[in-house]
């Protein structure tokens, strides 16, 4: 047979009762059922966000009534991924070099309730790009002393460390003179 509780869903206070399963007059087992408020509302905050590249940011949600539980359960593109209410850009999508791809787009994730899961809010996340903003070069700056068929690397280091887009293009103005590769060698 089905058990069904009758009376209000939205709102309602929690309550207990004990069920008896009974063969006969004999009580074979008793059930604690405990039917918890049902969440009418649910708001998530901010409703909008912008997420840089190699960040995160953080969501706050509240379910009304306060009787009912708080929990929701995150949908998100497989390009970001959840933490609790922390979102971030996949580190699998960084690490396969998705992250220009990824950055300047806007995605929808949804908080569902799970205490009624017709209760959904969808956010819009905006995934920022982080600009370069120098490109350091240890001393000397200016000139390197080589000799004929000497080969010298090049450091370098972009700035700031979590730009986004971190590829560095070397050329020679002179390619008699000496040669360049991608890799500043």
């Amino acid at each position: 047979d089905v058990l069904t509780f009758a009376g209000t869903k939205n709102g309602a206070e929690p309550r207990s009762t004990v069920v008896s399963l009974k063969v006969g007059e004999v009580v074979v087992a008793t059930i604690n059922v405990t039917q918890g408020a049902c969440a009418d509302a649910l708001v998530v905050n901010p409703e909008t966000v912008e997420l840089p590249v190699f960040g995160e940011a953080h969501f706050t949600t509240q379910v009304t009534p306060a009787a009912a539980d708080q929990s929701v359960v995150w949908t998100v593109p497989s390009e970001l991924v959840m933490d609790g209410n922390f979102i971030k850009v996949n580190p699998e999508a960084i690490e396969a070099g998705y992250a220009n791809t990824i950055a300047g787009k806007t995605y929808t994730v949804v908080a569902t309730s799970v205490s009624n899961p017709e209760l959904k809010v969808e956010v819009e996340v905006e995934v920022t790009a982080v600009m370069v903003e120098e490109i350091d070069i240890p001393a000397p700056k200016e000139y390197i002393a080589a000799k004929v068929g000497q080969i010298v690397p090049l450091e370098w280091t972009v700035l700031p460390e979590d730009a986004s887009d971190k590829t560095v293009t070397f050329a020679s103005t002179n390619e008699k003179v000496i040669t360049v590769d991608k890799d500043g060698i």
